[in-house]
């Protein structure tokens, strides 16, 4: 078992970040110098301790660089950190009762989080070239897919832990710590050779026992799509059973998935394309002042508040946001503009999205069964990256066990573009699902939206 050493990384980048946000209030004069030195001071962190854990990729004594050398991507996210800064400075008279609050409302606190993964997802990236790079000339060895089986470990790098890779372009998923152990080729106990597609499959040129291995799952009979799981593209070659048959029957195939995910990024993009009409916003698609306001408030501040008053109104009520006399008001009116927003605007074809949950007393998908309706009053957040709702799924990495969604979204179905960083669809509040089949080993829950 291994994984990415970035935990000292993170609590240090964490600490420099408290420490930053407690001396910035939201009517200092100086926000772009109080921007710029923490921005001086993070990168040079994750350079150096990201850096230092990417070397330890590298086997034995093989030299490698000792820095990291962050994305321009990062550059975004700073830039976004500083457009929080100077609105919450704009705000800071209307009501606020403290400056925190202001950086949270304007969106500091996710700008963090975003420059956090990024470190994180760069360092583990920078750590398997390491690997890669050190193994190149050695012929001998390969390398297997290994995970730590901790709380922070999901089940999709679970069902990878022992699988060849020999595809130097396969990276683990954002957010993710896996390792890739190099062994000598006589010591792999052969489970399958993973794809850059996430399928597995079964490669002839290992030893006479596995080839014979491969031929009898080629006796079997060919592999339908409708065998493979969606997620892994895994096959089946056992007989099915009539329970299994109907379950299989009515799952999508990893093709199906792929290019409906394929479809939801190109709808997302053609969405974007509509928010201007001639240079204007365009209200022919409910696009004016309020509800782009309301949308860039959903979308980058992730929409918990807004989501939290919808599914429990008189909870939210009770709670300090939802009592206060400035903030309650700006949410309901923030549901109303989004909610218009997306009534104006449909799917023109079908897709496939996905959507990570953690498990709640008010909704655990364990006890959802084939043909179920169920609804959610929020607004459904979904994305055409599988990796960003396994991720979802983990509670950002937190240790949560949670399921996975994959869901058939019809053509003239409600919804809008949402964050492009998480290639996301938004759909209306209370859109209505039905339970297509569920993988409960996978925790996966396939269901189809009904428009």
């Amino acid at each position: 078992m291994g994984t990415v050493p970035t935990g000292l990384m993170e609590r240090e980048l964490r600490k420099l970040y408290l420490q930053w946000i407690a001396g910035v209030s939201v009517d200092s004069t100086d926000l772009d110098a109080k921007l710029l030195s923490f921005q001086t001071r993070s990168a040079a962190l994750i350079s150096k301790m990201g850096g230092q854990a990417a070397s330890l990729g590298a086997l034995g004594d093989f030299p490698v660089p000792k820095t990291l050398a962050l994305s321009p991507v990062a550059g975004v996210v700073y830039d976004d950190m500083k457009q929080a800064a100077i609105s919450a400075s704009i705000t800071a008279g209307l009501n606020s009762k403290d400056a925190a609050r202001q950086m949270f409302n304007a969106g500091m606190g996710k700008s963090y989080r975003r420059l956090e993964r990024l470190a994180r997802t760069e360092t583990t990236n920078a750590y398997w070239k390491n690997s890669w790079d050190s193994v190149a000339d050695l012929p001998l060895l390969v390398m297997l897919w290994s995970v730590e089986r901790g709380p922070r470990t999901c089940q999709w790098c679970i069902s990878r832990d022992g699988l060849v890779v020999d595809d130097t372009n396969i990276r683990d998923h954002p957010n993710g710590r896996c390792t890739l152990i190099p062994t000598l080729r006589s010591q792999v106990k052969y489970k399958g050779t993973l794809q850059p597609d996430g399928s597995v499959t079964m490669d002839p040129r290992w030893t006479d026992q596995k080839v014979k291995g491969a031929k009898a799952e080629a006796s079997a009979g060919p592999t339908t799509a409708a065998q493979r799981d969606p997620l892994s593209g895994k096959s089946n070659p056992a007989a099915p059973s009539t329970a299994q048959a109907v379950h299989r029957s009515v799952q999508a195939s990893t093709e199906d998935v792929a290019s409906g995910m394929r479809a939801a990024e190109a709808q997302r993009k053609a969405m974007e394309k509509t928010k201007f009409k001639r240079g204007k916003l365009n209200a022919d698609t409910g696009w004016d002042y309020d509800t782009e306001k309301s949308w860039k408030s959903y979308t980058e501040g992730g929409g918990r508040e807004i989501n939290n008053m919808l599914r429990d109104p008189v909870a939210f009520a009770k709670t300090e946001l939802g009592s206060d006399e400035y903030f309650a008001p700006l949410l309901s009116k923030q549901a109303d503009d989004l909610a218009a927003l997306i009534s104006k605007n449909q799917l023109t074809q079908d897709v496939y999205v996905a959507r990570g949950v953690t498990v709640a007393d008010s909704f655990n998908p364990a006890a959802l069964k084939s043909g179920d309706l169920f609804a959610d009053p929020a607004f459904m957040s979904t994305t055409s990256s599988m990796a960003d709702a396994l991720d979802f799924a983990s509670g950002r990495g937190s240790g949560a066990s949670g399921w996975t969604f994959i869901t058939k979204a019809p053509t003239g179905t409600n919804a809008v573009a949402g964050a492009d960083y998480q290639y996301e669809l938004i759909f209306k509040a209370g859109q209505q699902q039905r339970v297509v089949s569920l993988d409960a080993e996978r925790r996966i829950v396939y269901t189809e939206m009904i428009p």
